[in-house]
């Protein structure tokens, strides 16, 4: 077992649709305390929109609830995102891990009672609201939440349009290539990609945003600005790669496929993979080359346990369990203090982070004629694997 999956034990159950992704530690990147993105949150949810389903729980939560709250409720989320200390209080969460991809995560918190807290992000916020099922979050009560960086805490994306906030960020993470320099040399671009040398050689991560990403790498927008002009050139170039694909593989597969042998390149992968198979072989190495970045956060659904939903983020607020977190992640955290043992190889400063690898929109649910929806990105992804 490796250290990616230590955690994954006795307080975790993996979703029935298979293997599990990422870190997927979406980052919203800062700079000079300003959000910086590919047109920042606020802009890329402004036309997304929508709001949270009404508590279920009646009156108002208080103070005096939450330091009462104690027992069990159920999580669901990237493995790589849970970590013991997150459960050393009075509440427990049992911990589903996210199987596939991120596509799925509205399907699977739909249904009332299935989940009480989930991992969201940044990029799909609007497909959050679309279902009517988040609680909205009263900040005033936790007791950790001025640790979390500024400027995180207060980006619009984290609103419904009733103003109201429904997520608490996490963790932050960059998407990022790995090749094996024993093999092949430095692609520097995605052009180089296409060369002789990389034939055969490349393993994609499966994951529906890779479409965001080749974006970056080609010199395109993001999403929510991404048209389908942008798209057809995209499929363009994935075409063109054909030839150079080995595998597809989920989150954490890279690893094995780098220790047989059978890629040289994978497009992409994240920090607590590589900081981990870099041990085994120091041939390995990482770049921001087409990066992405990612902010996850955590939710809380409609239901009868948002008191003890609510304390539980109060726990994993605090600084023992976000520092767990971080080391676990190999990504920094939205509590700063948690990240001073990070490597600054994969884990830079929050302000470096802003100028290496733009903040990944969300594709929009409604289809205005002219941008890319997630429906018609999802396709896309699928349709490419499928043609293998």
């Amino acid at each position: 077992m490796t250290d990616s999956t230590r955690y994954m034990g006795e307080a975790n159950t993996r979703d029935s649709d298979g293997l599990s992704r990422r870190s997927f530690l979406h980052k919203n990147l800062i700079l000079g305390g300003a959000v910086v993105a590919s047109g920042s949150l606020a802009g890329l949810l402004s036309a997304c929109g929508g709001s949270g389903s009404d508590s279920t729980s009646g009156a108002a939560i208080t103070a005096a609830d939450l330091k009462a709250a104690k027992g069990t409720i159920k999580g669901y989320g990237w493995g790589s995102e849970f970590v013991p200390k997150m459960n050393a209080g009075p509440v427990k969460a049992k911990w589903t891990e996210i199987g596939g991809d991120a596509a799925q995560i509205p399907t699977k918190i739909k249904p009332a009672g299935s989940f009480d807290v989930f991992t969201s992000n940044a990029g799909q916020m609007n497909q959050y609201f679309a279902i009517d099922r988040l609680a909205p979050i009263d900040t005033s009560l936790l007791t950790n939440y001025g640790s979390v960086n500024k400027t995180l805490r207060e980006d619009p994306a984290w609103r419904g349009e009733d103003g109201k906030i429904y997520a608490v960020p996490l963790i932050l993470g960059s998407a990022l290539m790995a090749w094996n320099s024993k093999d092949v040399a430095e692609p520097k671009s995605l052009q180089d990609l296409l060369k002789p040398e990389y034939e055969g050689a490349i393993g994609l991560y499966d994951d529906y945003q890779m479409i965001a990403t080749v974006a970056q790498g080609l010199g395109l927008p993001q999403p929510p600005n991404l048209t389908k002009d942008h798209l057809a050139q995209i499929k363009e170039y994935l075409e063109e790669l054909r030839p150079q694909v080995k595998t597809f593989y989920p989150f954490g597969g890279e690893a094995q496929l780098f220790g047989r042998g059978d890629i040289a390149v994978a497009y992409n992968t994240f920090a607590s993979l590589i900081v981990n198979e870099k041990k085994s072989d120091p041939n390995l190495r990482t770049s921001y080359l087409s990066s992405v970045t990612y902010a996850d956060a955590l939710s809380i659904l409609a239901g009868d346990n948002e008191v003890e939903a609510l304390a539980w983020i109060d726990q994993v607020l605090a600084l023992p369990a976000m520092t767990e977190l971080a080391e676990f992640g190999q990504a920094p955290t939205s509590v700063e203090a948690a990240n001073v043992g990070l490597s600054k190889e994969v884990a830079p400063e929050l302000s470096e982070l802003a100028k290496l690898s733009p903040f990944v929109g969300p594709f929009p649910v409604e289809d205005d004629g002219d941008k890319v929806t997630v429906q018609e990105a999802t396709a896309s992804w699928s349709e490419y694997k499928a043609s293998f």
